[in-house]
C-alpha cells in the first residue's frame, strides 16, 4: 500500500504525533493517541492547506482519540468473546481500529476495519501491530470508484479470550 498523501507519509504521521496509551475501558489494547490534541488538530489543518490543490481535504484526526463509545463497544466484546468467536466482524469507520483490534483478541474469524481517512487506516494499521493482531494488511482504494471502501482486515484464531498478545 502506499503510504504517502502527496509528500505526507501516514504512518509517520501518525507516530510523530502520538504515542501509545492503553486506553481508560480497554488497558488489553494500546493505540496511538495524540497527547497533544490542539498541536495534532492544527497540524493536521497545516498538512491539509500544504495538500488541498492535490488531495482534496484531509480529514479532522478522529483516529487519535479513544472516543467512548468505541471503547464501550471494545470493552463489551472483550468481555463477550463468545458474540464474535468464529466469525466474520466488520468494524465500519474503524478510526483508530480499536473495536476491530478488540474483536480479533476476542477469537473473530475474519475481521474487516473499513475506513475512508487513509491516515486512519496508517494508525488502525499501526495500532493492531503494536497489539499483535496478525494478518492486518490495510488497503486504500481510489475514493471516486463507485462503492469503494477503505479497509484493513485481520484474522485472529490464536488469542486468548479477552487478551491480546502483547498484554500480561
Amino acid at each position: 500500500m502506499d503510504t504517502h498523501i502527496g509528500t505526507l507519509d501516514r504512518e509517520g504521521f501518525v507516530l510523530s504525533h502520538a504515542e501509545l496509551h492503553a486506553p481508560a475501558l480497554v488497558p488489553e489494547i494500546s493505540l496511538y493517541l495524540a497527547s497533544e490534541i490542539m498541536t495534532l488538530w492544527g497540524e493536521t489543518e497545516a498538512a491539509e492547506a500544504a495538500q488541498a490543490s492535490r488531495l482534496g481535504v484531509l480529514p479532522p484526526p478522529y483516529w487519535a482519540f479513544a472516543w467512548a463509545g468505541g471503547q464501550a463497544l471494545a470493552r463489551y466484546v472483550l468481555d463477550h468473546p463468545e458474540e464474535v468467536a468464529g466469525k466474520a466482524v466488520l468494524d465500519f469507520g474503524t478510526g483508530s481500529g480499536l473495536v476491530a483490534i478488540a474483536a480479533a483478541c476476542a477469537g473473530a474469524a475474519h475481521v474487516t476495519a473499513a475506513e475512508l481517512d487513509p491516515i486512519a487506516l496508517a494508525a488502525a494499521g499501526l495500532n493492531a501491530a503494536a497489539n499483535g493482531v496478525s494478518g492486518v494488511s490495510p488497503t486504500q482504494r481510489n475514493s471516486s470508484t463507485p462503492n469503494a471502501v477503505s479497509r484493513s482486515s485481520a484474522s485472529s484464531t490464536s488469542h486468548q479470550k479477552g487478551r491480546c498478545p502483547n498484554q500480561p
